[in-house]
Parts: structure tokens; sequence; C-alpha cells
């Protein structure tokens, strides 16, 4: 075949593959335009979710710039998951596909049998979502507004959004929000890291291009890239779940500090079994398996 010819049949491939994206997008643009808005740009300033299933549940609260999980004790919430839920109803649009009480119980969408959604900002209600359920593909659900009788179906699974698996709604549980990491820091940024507590404990600290470690009043100089791997087995530290704040156990407990070359202090407190250990950060208290803090108890000690 010649180059002339291959040419050409690569010009034509080209067209056409804008030709189909082109076409898919107005597809695709069109069909969203035949749905009804069920969302709102407000809604992605709302300060409160309610999530229950049967009178059970939890609430989401924002305090200051986070939001926190307000259920059988508070518990960090992951940011992100919550921005990522209010964009999503925020941009929500559904089809009618039924309208009538006596059509509630197939989708999943009377009072009872949904899962309630509850939006508010400064105390007063932006919108309330009945939650019914799944649709027929995977990323669609059933749905309501409160006060209406029209169940939509839109094409986005709620449901998962939620950490529900099933084809219907059930109780929903706070472990779809709940922020397991304890603590990460840019190792290149941390000015100082120490640890303190009743036996003792150690310093280590960035002069210029280098390291120096304080222990037991004697002092020795640390290569950077001992160091930051050192750093880097403790950073990002996760923790296994979030327990309730009187687990924590003053006695014996230990500090973790650093300080940023910006600035930025923080602590973390420390109390530790022999398989588990307790780690309190701002009111929050995280268990964290031992092996994860290992490094703390013996710095530099072999191979680090």
């Amino acid at each position: 075949m010649s180059r002339k010819v291959l040419a050409l049949l690569g010009i034509f491939f080209a067209f056409s593959f804008l030709f189909y994206l082109g076409t898919t997008r107005e597809h695709q643009e069109g069909l969203k335009s035949l749905l009804k808005p069920l969302g709102a740009p407000s809604f992605k300033e709302a300060d409160e979710i309610e999530l229950s299933y049967q009178g059970k549940g939890f609430r989401l609260k924002k305090e200051g710039e986070e939001w926190v999980i307000l259920s059988d004790f508070k518990k960090p919430a992951r940011q992100a998951t919550v921005t990522e839920l209010l964009e999503t109803l925020a941009d929500l649009h559904g089809e009618v596909r039924a309208k009538g009480k006596r059509y509630f119980s197939r989708f999943g969408v009377s009072e009872r049998e949904a899962l309630h959604l509850v939006l508010k900002k400064d105390g007063q209600e932006l919108a309330h979502f009945l939650i019914g359920k799944r649709g027929p593909q995977w990323e669609s659900s059933f749905l309501r507004l409160k006060g209406s009788q029209e169940i939509y179906l839109v094409p986005v699974n709620l449901l998962a959004k939620l950490d529900i698996w099933e084809e219907g709604p059930e109780v929903p549980q706070d472990k779809a929000f709940v922020d397991l990491e304890v603590l990460s820091l840019p190792v290149k940024e941390i000015k100082t890291l120490s640890l303190t507590g009743p036996q003792g404990g150690w310093t280590l600290r960035r002069e210029g291009s280098k390291f120096v470690f304080t222990k037991d009043g004697r002092e020795k100089e640390i290569a950077p890239a001992q160091a930051e791997k050192f750093m880097r087995k403790l950073f990002p530290l996760l923790a296994e779940e979030v327990v309730a704040p009187e687990s924590f156990k003053e006695k014996g407990a230990l500090r973790l500090s650093y300080e940023l070359r910006n600035g930025l202090k923080g602590e973390l407190e420390i109390s530790c079994a022999s398989k588990e250990c307790l780690v309190r950060k701002k009111g929050f208290v995280f268990r964290v398996k031992r092996e994860n803090l290992a490094p703390l108890f013996k710095p530099f000690e072999g191979k680090d």
C-alpha cells in the first residue's frame, strides 16, 4: 500500500474519530438538557448533612473549615469525600419515571423504605432527598424530593457513594466518611521532630544541609538521606479506626512534636500497649498498629 493511500486513510480515520467525539458529546449534552435539575449551586454551601434510614444514622457538620461526623461520638471526616458528595448533589439531574404514592414501594422511596439525606445551611433546610433502590444501570438511583410524588431516575449511584452496596437502602454507616489519616507531613519540610515521655526522649533537627539527632544529652550528625528515610517510615501515619475519646489513658503517654520550615507546629499524644497504640490529635483518638510507630521507639538503631 502506497504512502499516499496510507496518509489518506489516516486522515479519514482522524476525521471519523473527531466526528464520533463531537456527536457523542452532543448526545450527552442533549440528554442532560432533557433531565430536570434536582440540585442547586447553594448545595455546595451546606454546613450540615443528615443521613438516616428508619430513624437510624448520623450527621456531618462543618466546624470552622473542617467537617466532622456526629454519631456515637465525634469523629474526623474526610473533607474531599464530603465535598464530592455536595458537588454531586448540586449538579444532580433526573428523569421522571413514575408519579404517585402507589409507586413509592416499587422504587423504595417511601418515608419508611428510603434513605433520607437532608442538607442544611445555618439551620435552614436546603433539600431533603429520599433515596430509593439502585436503578437499572449500576450508575443510577431512584429518588424523590420530600413533599413530592414524582419519582426520578438519576445517573448516579447515590447508595454506593454512601458505602452501601446492596440493591436498596439500609442504615448508613459513618465509615464511609471517617478520615483515618492521623498525620501526613512533607518530609522535605520538617525542621524538627521530637519524642518526649516519662523515660526521656529524643530530638531530630535540621541544621542547614544536615540533621542533628539528640538523645540522653548526646548529639550525632545524621545524613539527610538517612534522616528522611526514617521520617518516611512514619508518615503518612494511618489508623485502623477512630475510637471514643475516653479510651485514651494519660498515664505514661508520649508526645510527638513537630515543626515545619514555615513555622507550622503540632503534636500527637501516644499511649501504647503491646500490639497497638492510641494516638490523640486535636481531641480525636485513633487506634494505630504499634508496628507503624516502631521507628519512634528505637530511632537510628540498626538499619534505618
